[in-house]
């Protein structure tokens, strides 16, 4: 609300100092909330790549994703953004050491938990420190940014998968009680969030299933009308 005298620039500003203020009010999380936090952010990793995967089935892209159908556009835009997506939390997760939910903060033992991460992913730490340079490359220059690069290349989600699973897993094993963590509706073992990604890959599968329905095609997948 606009105070006497106030031009619509100064309660912007106003305002702005107010939200600044009260965020600043807040208390630290707790070593607890913290790893919730990460947890779920490997949960919403874990969604958006099976979402991402199920539009890579054979028939989506030819149908949904052709530049002849009505809704391509939006089908490519949503099929996109469920990689930028990947990308994103992956990068809070071991990219930006500065993030307030980077790896190292929430595990007790980080020189352990390196080492034991790559032995699981069968590489070495410089390969590991390559692979997350190859996603923040992604990141920075196509996702947060549009430099001036002319060719994309795409990450590849094998071993980034395995990251989460095993930095999940990691945290699950460490906490005291996942009391909490079933109050929130987060997963608590490695089958457990295995089971989300399936659910979330057949979910996509459905919707698309559903959405090329509405359509009939040609053999060779040309659109011909509404179904």
């Amino acid at each position: 609300m606009r105070r006497p005298g106030e031009s619509y620039s100064d309660v912007i500003l106003r305002l702005a100092k107010e939200t600044t203020t009260a965020m600043s009010d807040e208390s630290p999380l707790t070593p607890e909330e913290r790893q919730r936090r990460v947890v779920r952010l490997c949960c919403m990793f874990m969604r958006s790549l099976a979402f991402f995967r199920a539009g890579l089935q054979p028939e989506v892209p030819p149908k949904l994703f052709a530049r002849t159908h009505p809704q391509g556009w939006f089908w490519r835009g949503v099929h996109g953004n469920f990689m930028d997506m990947c990308v994103l939390d992956w990068c809070k997760l071991f990219a930006d050491y500065k993030s307030e939910h980077h790896w190292h903060r929430v595990v007790d033992d980080r020189v352990r938990f390196k080492k034991d991460l790559c032995a699981a992913l069968g590489i070495r730490s410089a390969e590991f420190t390559k692979m997350i340079k190859e996603v923040e490359h992604y990141r920075n220059k196509f996702v947060a940014h549009l430099d001036e690069e002319r060719v994309m290349r795409f990450p590849k989600w094998e071993l980034p998968k395995k990251a989460v699973a095993f930095l999940h897993e990691h945290l699950a094993q460490q906490a005291h009680s996942h009391e909490d963590w079933r109050r929130l509706g987060l997963p608590a073992t490695a089958e457990e969030i295995d089971r989300g990604s399936a659910r979330s890959f057949q979910e996509a599968q459905s919707v698309y299933a559903e959405a090329m329905a509405r359509f009939v095609y040609r053999a060779e997948g040309d659109l011909i009308a509404d179904g």
